[in-house]
C-alpha cells in the first residue's frame, strides 16, 4: 500500500513540471496545427484563453469563428480531446476522446458558404489535402446550443439544441444525435405555414456519397395546426427527400417526398379506422376542417404535385363520415377516382345521409366544371315522401 502512494506521489511529482513545460512549449506548436484548419477555410478566429495540458488535452475559452459567408460560431468553452504529445510531433491533430462543446451560438449562411460546409463534410469523410485538411476520426459531444439557419430558399429557422453527439466512422460516414426544439418563422406565408414550433429527438447518418438518413420523433405547433408526437423516418439525396410518419396502427402508412429533379412533391398514405383529429388539429386558416376531422377514415391516398393546379395528379379511395356542418345531418362518404383537374375517372362518389343518396360516376373536369356520366338520387321527406 504504501509502495502504491509513493509511486503515485512520485508521479503527481513528475508530470506536474512537465506539465507546466508543455504548455509554455506547446501553444504555438497547436496554434500552428490549427492554422492548417483555418488558413485553407479562409476562416476568422479568436480566443480569450487556450490551455494545452499532457492530461486533459486543449481547453479554449470564448472560441469565435467567421466565415467569408456570413457563418458565425461561439462556443464559451471547448475541450480537444487531443494526443499533445502526438500532434506536436506530426504537426497534425490526433484525437483521444474527441471534443466537448458547451455554450454554442451558431449562424450558418447555408448560400454564403455552402462552398465551406460542403469542405468541412469532406473533410470529416476523407483524407486531407492541402485545400482540405482532414479532421480524422472526430467524435464530439454538444451541451446547450443555439443555432440558426440562413438560406434564400427556407424560412426563418432556428434550433435550440439540448445536447447533441457527432462520431466520424472508419466507412467515411458521421453519425449523429440531436435533441432540441426547432422555430421556423414564415412571416409572408410563401413555403404556406406562417409559423411552426418542433420539438425533435432525432438520430441520423450521413453517408460518404452525400445520403442523409434520420431516424426519431417530433411533434409540431404551427399557425395552420398542431401535430401530435409521432415516429418519423426520413431521408435525403441530392435529389431525392423522403419523410415517412409512424401514428399508430390507424394511420397504417404516410409517406411525403420531394423529387428535385422531376419538381414532383407525392404523398402517400393508407388508413384503418383513422381518425385525422388524434394527429392533427387545424386551426388558423384551416379550423374549418376540425369538424371533418373527428370522424374515422379508411382508405388511401396518392397525389403527386409540381405545386401547380394543372401539375397535380393522383388517386383517392376513401370512404367515411360527414358531419351536420356540410348537409346538416350526418353523412356517409366514399369516392374512388383518379385523374388530375383536366380529367378525373369517377368511378364512384356517393353520400348517404339516410334521408337524401347520391352518387355519381363518370369523367369529372374541374377546369370548366365539366362533366359527363351518370348522377343517381334519391330524397326521402316527412309523411312518406319520396323522390327519384
Amino acid at each position: 500500500m504504501l509502495a502504491a502512494v509513493l509511486s503515485a506521489a512520485a508521479w503527481i511529482a513528475f508530470i506536474g513540471p512537465l506539465d507546466r513545460i508543455l504548455v509554455a512549449f506547446s501553444r504555438e506548436r497547436i496554434e500552428h496545427a490549427l492554422a492548417a484548419y483555418v488558413q485553407p477555410w479562409k476562416l476568422s478566429v479568436s480566443y480569450h484563453s487556450a490551455s494545452p495540458s499532457f492530461a486533459l488535452g486543449l481547453s479554449m475559452r470564448d472560441l469565435r469563428i467567421s466565415t467569408p459567408g456570413g457563418s458565425s460560431l461561439y462556443l464559451r468553452r471547448v475541450r480537444l480531446g487531443l494526443d499533445i504529445v502526438r500532434s506536436l510531433v506530426s504537426g497534425q491533430l490526433v484525437w483521444t476522446d474527441g471534443v466537448l462543446l458547451e455554450g454554442v451560438q451558431a449562424r450558418l449562411n447555408l448560400d454564403g458558404d455552402r462552398e465551406l460546409l460542403t469542405t468541412i463534410l469532406r473533410a470529416l469523410q476523407e483524407p486531407g489535402t492541402d485545400s482540405a485538411p482532414s479532421l480524422g476520426k472526430l467524435g464530439a459531444v454538444l451541451r446547450g446550443a443555439s443555432l440558426e439557419l440562413v438560406s434564400d430558399s427556407l424560412p426563418a429557422l432556428s434550433i435550440d439544441i439540448r445536447r447533441a453527439s457527432m462520431d466520424a466512422g472508419d466507412d467515411k460516414s458521421i453519425a449523429f444525435s440531436v435533441a432540441g426544439t426547432l422555430r421556423a418563422n414564415d412571416p409572408d406565408w410563401r413555403f404556406g405555414f406562417g409559423s411552426a414550433l418542433v420539438p425533435l429527438s432525432v438520430l441520423g447518418k450521413l453517408d460518404a456519397d452525400g445520403t442523409l438518413a434520420l431516424s426519431g420523433t417530433l411533434m409540431a405547433d404551427t399557425a395552420l395546426g398542431s401535430l401530435s408526437e409521432v415516429r418519423m423516418s426520413a431521408s435525403l439525396s441530392d435529389s431525392l427527400g423522403q419523410l415517412s410518419l409512424d401514428a399508430g396502427k390507424t394511420l397504417e402508412s404516410l409517406r411525403l417526398s420531394y423529387d428535385r429533379d422531376s419538381g414532383l412533391a407525392r404523398m402517400e398514405g393508407s388508413f384503418k379506422d383513422f381518425v385525422p383529429l388524434g394527429l392533427f388539429i387545424p386551426k388558423g386558416k384551416l379550423a374549418f376542417l376540425r369538424p371533418y376531422f373527428r370522424y374515422p377514415v379508411n382508405g388511401s391516398v396518392n397525389i403527386s404535385s409540381d405545386v401547380s393546379l394543372a401539375g397535380t395528379a393522383g388517386s383517392v379511395s376513401l370512404r367515411g363520415r360527414l358531419p351536420p356542418e356540410f348537409l346538416g345531418t350526418e353523412a356517409g362518404f366514399s369516392i374512388d377516382a383518379s385523374g388530375s383537374p383536366n380529367g378525373m375517372d369517377i368511378r364512384n362518389a356517393s353520400i348517404d345521409s339516410g334521408q337524401l343518396f347520391a352518387r355519381y360516376r363518370g369523367r369529372f373536369r374541374l377546369a370548366g366544371l365539366g362533366a359527363n356520366g351518370i348522377l343517381e338520387g334519391r330524397w326521402r321527406g316527412p309523411n312518406g315522401l319520396f323522390a327519384e
